[in-house]
């Protein structure tokens, strides 16, 4: 076996178009709140230390990974073997993102130029984080950026897709516990904004 340790921002990580697969064998989402929230304190000091000029680096944790081939696809695919809570609760927080973009832009108050950018922000977070336009046997397909586990995989794909989904299972709970804690914490980002523009320049300093 091959092991290439590397050190990456997450950004940079997924603009290299991995798309993340979890094992049958691993563990289900088992973070409870104080880990995420845990997780949006690190996210805030990050953000914040930006925003004063002094950029931080924060260490997102170790994942492990395994290359996977596609039959029919160049695209890829990883087994991830360590760090799926991280990069599931950071896809919860892209979601919650994107769902904020998403009521800004229908709010019918903005002028076109801001509909447009939302637009084009919306497109750019789902490419780069959710969804991977791939090409199997010349035949288009998207595909999803992170598929977890069976237990979790429909629950979860349902939910970051806007369909209306049922917690069968306490994993299942934690995954719509955590994406409830996320995208609490982006509104009260946004209740002290006095323009739709603020809340736009918000959501990206997310």
């Amino acid at each position: 076996m091959i092991i290439n340790p590397s050190h990456v921002s997450l950004g940079r990580l997924f603009e290299q178009n991995y798309l993340f697969e979890v094992p049958k064998y691993q563990r289900y989402y088992a973070w409870d709140d104080e880990q995420v929230k845990d997780y949006i304190k690190d996210i805030k000091n990050v953000r914040d230390s930006i925003i004063r000029g002094r950029p931080a680096e924060h260490f997102f944790g170790g994942i492990v990974c395994v290359t996977k081939t596609v039959e029919g696809s160049t695209r890829q695919q990883k087994e991830l073997i360590d760090g799926q809570q991280r990069i599931t609760t950071t896809m919860l927080l892209i979601y919650n993102i994107v769902e904020a973009y998403k009521k800004l832009h229908s709010s019918g108050v903005l002028e076109e130029v801001d509909r447009e950018t939302i637009k084009a922000r919306i497109k750019k977070l789902t490419e780069k984080y959710l969804e991977y336009q791939d090409e199997i046997n010349r035949r288009p397909q998207v595909v999803p950026k992170l598929v977890l586990s069976a237990a979790d995989e429909n629950f979860y794909s349902g939910l970051i897709n806007g369909q209306t989904v049922t917690a069968e299972r306490d994993s299942h709970k934690r995954i719509l516990k955590a994406s409830a804690l996320l995208g609490e914490f982006i509104r009260s980002e946004l209740e002290g904004c006095l323009s739709d523009s603020q809340r736009m320049d918000v959501l990206a300093d997310i």
